[in-house]
């Protein structure tokens, strides 16, 4: 998908700051828009901002933990765009704690909405995106994609489910003329940390002002996203921190999972955030 002007994608999490500032580049590109999100006063905020591009914008209150909500999202979309080329899955959430201090109900929250709401998008949509002359899958993954990170347990396991689901689907959807890419982005200087499951609120303001100040820029994010749609790539690699893991991992596998074992006895001795 080289040519994104006069194409229909489709952003789910678009409220937030990836989904917004993505949405903001690809009307800028002459991409028609459907905006999903679970915030609807915030999607028609962006799209009053998007009003002067002139691409045609559309706004969807939709909670992607629902499959019946995806699927009437993707009649929505034909209804109102007439089909759709590009589909990015960036609605995420995360959760900051040990994996004993998560209750059962914010567990199944996380997974319901990282994993889920990936899969049921993709098969909701994948009768339009087969339609489509060519089309493309965008699935937001993470640099804990690619090694378990402790006190983000469970936000590492929906990361490397949704890994997993993109490389499979790359190869069960190529026949069809659909590309799929995962973005693994390492630490991103925006507010995501801070606006999950928090169980030690003292420690991630500390991470939030870190990653704010030391994280790969929103922007360059997107940039990357859209670079990977256009040269078709299977995964989309973003900032030092990530590509240092990349490497690393392809490099010595063993040895970063080791720092990380180390680093957590010391730092926390009692299994604990301090």
């Amino acid at each position: 998908m080289r040519q994104l002007r006069d194409r229909v994608a489709v952003v789910t999490g678009a409220a937030g700051s990836l989904g917004s500032l993505l949405a903001e580049a690809l009307a800028t590109e002459g991409c028609h828009l459907a905006l999903a999100d679970l915030d609807p006063a915030r999607l028609e905020a962006l799209a009053a901002r998007l009003a002067p591009t002139g691409v045609r914008v559309t706004t969807h209150a939709v909670d992607v933990r629902t499959a019946a909500a995806l699927d009437a999202l993707a009649a929505e979309v034909e209804a109102a765009h007439g089909g759709c080329q590009l589909l990015v899955n960036a609605a995420g959430v995360t959760i900051w704690g040990v994996f004993t201090d998560q209750p059962a109900h914010q567990i199944d929250w996380l997974l319901d909405v990282n994993v889920r709401g990936t899969l049921h998008a993709c098969r909701a949509f994948a009768p339009l995106l087969a339609a489509a002359h060519e089309a493309h899958v965008v699935n937001l993954c993470s640099m804990v994609g690619m090694f378990g990170v402790p006190i983000q347990s469970t936000y590492s396991a929906s990361k490397w489910a949704i890994r997993g689901f993109s490389e499979a689907l790359r190869a069960e959807w190529a026949p069809r003329g659909i590309g799929v890419t995962a973005v693994l982005p390492g630490a991103v200087a925006n507010d995501f940390l801070g606006a999950g499951g928090v169980h030690d609120p003292t420690a991630v303001d500390k991470v939030v002002g870190l990653v704010r100040q030391h994280g790969v820029a929103p922007e360059r994010v997107v940039a990357a996203l859209l670079d990977g749609v256009r040269r078709n790539r299977a995964e989309v690699v973003v900032g030092v921190d990530a590509k240092l893991v990349a490497w690393t991992q392809r490099l010595a596998p063993g040895l970063l999972p080791a720092l990380v074992r180390w680093s957590y006895r010391r730092f926390t001795p009692d299994g604990r955030i301090t």
